[in-house]
């Protein structure tokens, strides 16, 4: 079977079978030489044999893995770390940006808790890019940019503003002789082309309001990116709450990881904030029966589809133990998460040095 290089979390999250192998481990490229990481990996397998061995689930071909061609691929990409989730029927394999402890886990479900760290740990929001040539609009989600679909979205301001000519054309002529200036120039029409054109601009960027309308929410927070005109532009118009503009130049010379990486400083405070307000409503919700830390109470609301905001302490997605010594509590945390996640629910990294106040696990309720 050839493997899944993309698989996206929520569908390892979403996917349950008999026999679930999930094997992580970090990727140094400051050694040149695989020893050390095909070693490491080779003791994950084998506790991964012993594991199936003793709940007696038969494991032929799922722990077949190559590793020296696992680590090239993820090195050549600047990865630090690699994800393999095997079960029967079912081969994906995860290059992941962040560091990862030495993981193994076997069970009827696959454990993201590191992978969900990436995403959860980062802004939520919106980018709108805008341009003359391309406008567009992606989710920011599991730290990356995917395209978000929308309706009635102009595609290029061209096709409603027409060609742009009004720096070309002044609009004025020479007449004749005016005193001692000898000549004399005359304006027609400037005026009520620079207004027409106006009109035009505005008229454009709120059809582009419109379609985003209908994509997302107006507390949904937006980032735009585009020219410093364009930007403005937009601002000057729109009912949703933009959280900052960009001007990374023309979105069409840009790919999508240029504008991931334009939008990773902004995120970062955005993303500050965002952990700011949850946990004062986390505190505001404590004692009303809609926000808990009891990990019991919350797997079972997880599990019942009530968890709307599940928050985790940065510590539980990174797992440095040995992996021959299973983790009851990183297993049902696992479990929360997962469950969190089917049933819509926001999941959020906590760095807990920054914020000891904060509990390794909580939530807020939906009822």
């Amino acid at each position: 079977m050839t493997p899944r290089l993309a698989a996206s979390i929520d569908e390892l999250a979403l996917h349950e079978g008999s026999a679930c192998v999930s094997i992580l481990f970090p990727v140094d490229p400051r050694h040149l030489d695989e020893h050390r990481d095909v070693l490491t990996v080779r003791n994950l397998v084998e506790e991964a044999g012993r594991r199936f061995d003793a709940f007696g689930v038969g494991h032929a071909g799922l722990l077949d893995v190559d590793i020296v061609e696992l680590r090239r691929r993820a090195m050549a990409l600047g990865c630090s770390g690699v994800a393999v989730y095997r079960s029967p029927g079912y081969d994906a394999e995860v290059m992941v940006a962040s560091p990862v402890g030495p993981t193994v886990t076997v069970g009827d479900r696959f454990h993201v808790l590191p992978l969900v760290a990436i995403g959860a740990g980062g802004w939520r929001g919106h980018v709108l890019t805008v341009g003359g040539r391309g406008v567009a609009l992606y989710k920011a989600v599991d730290g990356s940019l995917e395209p978000c679909p929308t309706v009635g979205l102009p595609t290029r301001s061209d096709d409603v503003l027409g060609p742009d000519k009004s720096e070309r054309q002044s609009g004025a002529h020479t007449a004749g002789p005016a005193g001692r200036q000898g000549e004399a120039t005359m304006h027609h029409g400037l005026g009520g082309r620079e207004d027409d054109r106006k009109g035009l601009i505005e008229h454009y960027f709120r059809l582009v309001d419109d379609a985003v309308s209908e994509a997302i929410g107006p507390d949904d927070p937006l980032l735009v990116i585009g020219t410093v005109t364009n930007v403005a532009h937009f601002r000057a118009v729109t009912r949703h709450q933009v959280v900052d503009g960009l001007a990374l130049g023309s979105p069409s010379e840009l790919t999508v990881d240029q504008l991931a990486a334009g939008v990773a400083g902004v995120a970062e405070a955005q993303h500050t904030r965002q952990v700011d307000e949850q946990l004062a409503r986390y505190a505001a919700l404590a004692g009303t029966g809609l926000a808990t830390a009891d990990r019991q109470e919350l797997a079972a609301a997880a599990a019942a589809g009530r968890v709307e905001l599940l928050r985790l302490g940065a510590a539980l997605t990174r797992p440095t133990g040995e992996p021959s010594a299973p983790d009851a509590a990183l297993d049902a945390a696992n479990r929360t998460v997962i469950d969190a996640r089917r049933t819509g629910a926001v999941v959020m990294i906590v760095d807990r040095e920054q914020r000891p106040e904060a509990p390794a696990l909580a939530g807020i309720l939906r009822y």
